[in-house]
């Protein structure tokens, strides 16, 4: 099981919606160079996917027009999707971080 926990928006002020974050940057087409998520993903499907990654600008990836399309319909086939609203989300994505028994985050410096 892969556990990802993210907040809506970059900062506290961001009009940035979860919807919107899953759409475009999680599930969107030709998203994985924006999404931690689509790059673990992919990382772990690889062989599974016959996934290969394609350079992109500022030392980015994606994995062509076919292995987008085959990650994200995996995503769509496997995710589980749930969330919780919090008028703190930080507070609360600090705490289940730090109480975690499981493998650390792979976008957050330790």
């Amino acid at each position: 099981m892969l556990l990802y926990i993210g907040i809506a928006g970059a900062s506290p002020t961001s009009k940035s919606t979860l919807r919107k974050r899953i759409c475009s940057n999680h599930l969107g087409r030709h998203s994985t160079p924006q999404s931690t998520l689509r790059r673990t993903l992919g990382a772990l499907l690889k062989n599974e996917l016959h996934l290969v990654r394609h350079p992109k600008a500022g030392g980015k990836y994606w994995f062509g027009e076919k292995g987008e399309a085959d990650l994200r319909q995996w995503m769509m086939d496997h995710a589980l999707l749930a969330w919780q609203e919090d008028d703190e989300p930080r507070e609360i994505e600090a705490v289940m971080l730090a109480d975690a028994d499981f493998v650390l985050p792979l976008n957050k410096q330790h």
